[in-house]
């Protein structure tokens, strides 16, 4: 597999690190996650399974650590893992990677060719650098609350959002630096609030033109109507744009009137008027079902899409065939869960595995990094 012979070491809590080692296990690198006695905080998050012996582990965190092996080991044994590492994921708070045994800069004088990518929610620097937060907190700072949700109040569920984009922030970051190691080892230093505020550019581009409300469901600067609806049977997501598209829309809605009022010639005109627009077709919607709508949308050649509920996703082909799933073991239990999304055609992935109950690997040998021109090939 493209990453196997690395050797990984986890070190810390929290779920952005995990999810880059989740990616990297996946494409064959040997990760070592370091838990503290008692195990990762993160197997108590709901939801639980029955591992054996009415024993609850947290599904989600079983989910990111497929692959991975665990162990629960002090700060000597964990030195001796790092020093023969090719890259370290430490999502220790900034602090405490500054000193000790286990301070980045000690650890890259022992092996110089170790890649380090430290994880933290506000990076080593800057008047947050200590403040601890949540995932919902941290999309709030960075702007990405503002823009969800109905205009009455926002749509704040800690559901990790914010650490998966830290998490691929994380992962480019450590192949790069696995790539580039005939040079050397590199250190990055990644802020997951950083990493999110990417996903704030375009909105900030509005900034000079004044602050911007909250929307609403279903309301896009860019162009109406695009959302997802309720039909008789099931939910319609719309992405009208173009002017043909709309005077279909009209059309199949019975609203001839609208295709011809210049005012709602253009997208982006619609948008300021969805709350006149949605009036007119919303409630013939339910007249029918989804699949009966998609079906005329698709003769009309309007990019219409059924949006299912999360059994109904689960059971379709196109996601089966495609391999969109993968199963998880963990103790006695099993469970379903989104295989990796990036591929590889020649070298592909694995998702499907056991994830480790704390401890589970009483013993790793220590071993010697690998030469840093085998790892740039």
């Amino acid at each position: 597999m493209p990453l196997s012979g690395f050797r990984v070491v986890e070190l810390g809590t929290g779920v952005s690190s995990a999810y880059c080692g989740k990616l990297l296990a996946g494409f064959g690198a040997e990760v070592i996650k370091i838990e503290p006695p008692g195990g990762d905080p993160g197997r108590t998050e709901a939801p639980l399974i029955d591992t054996g012996e009415h024993h609850g582990e947290s599904a989600y965190f079983a989910w990111l650590n497929v692959g991975k092996q665990s162990v629960i080991a002090d700060p000597a044994q964990t030195r001796a893992l790092i020093d023969g590492a090719d890259l370290l994921l430490d999502a220790r708070p900034p602090g405490q990677a500054a000193s000790g045994d286990l301070a980045h800069a000690a650890l890259r004088a022992a092996n110089p060719s170790l890649v380090i990518v430290a994880v933290s929610w506000f990076g080593e620097t800057g008047p947050y650098r200590d403040f601890v937060t949540t995932d919902a907190t941290c999309r709030a700072l960075a702007g990405l609350i503002n823009l969800i949700g109905p205009k009455e109040r926002p749509v704040a569920i800690n559901d990790h959002q914010a650490d998966i984009v830290g998490g691929l922030s994380a992962y480019i970051a450590a192949m790069t630096g696995l790539l580039t190691r005939d040079a050397g080892g590199r250190r990055f230093e990644l802020s997951i609030h950083e990493a999110n505020m990417a996903l704030s550019e375009t909105h900030t581009a509005y900034g000079p033109n004044g602050p911007r409300g909250r929307p609403g469901n279903n309301r896009f600067a860019n162009s109406y109507p695009i959302g997802v609806f309720k039909c008789r049977e099931g939910w319609i997501g719309a992405g009208v744009s173009s002017t043909q598209q709309w005077h279909e829309f009209c059309d199949m809605f019975g609203m001839p009137e609208m295709a011809r009022n210049p005012k709602y010639a253009v997208g982006v005109d619609r948008a300021k008027y969805a709350e006149e627009i949605e009036p007119l077709f919303a409630p013939r919607l339910l007249q029918r079902t989804a699949a009966e709508w998609f079906a005329e949308a698709l003769e009309r050649k309007l990019p219409f899409a059924i949006v299912p509920e999360m059994h109904e996703l689960l059971a379709q082909p196109v996601f089966r065939d495609d391999g969109a799933f993968a199963t998880v073991r963990i103790g006695a239990a099993s469970f379903e869960g989104p295989a990796i999304p990036l591929r590889l055609t020649a070298t592909p992935h694995t998702s499907d595995g056991i994830a480790p109950l704390p401890g589970a690997a009483a013993a790793i040998a220590p071993r010697a990094a690998m030469p840093a021109r085998a790892a740039a090939a």
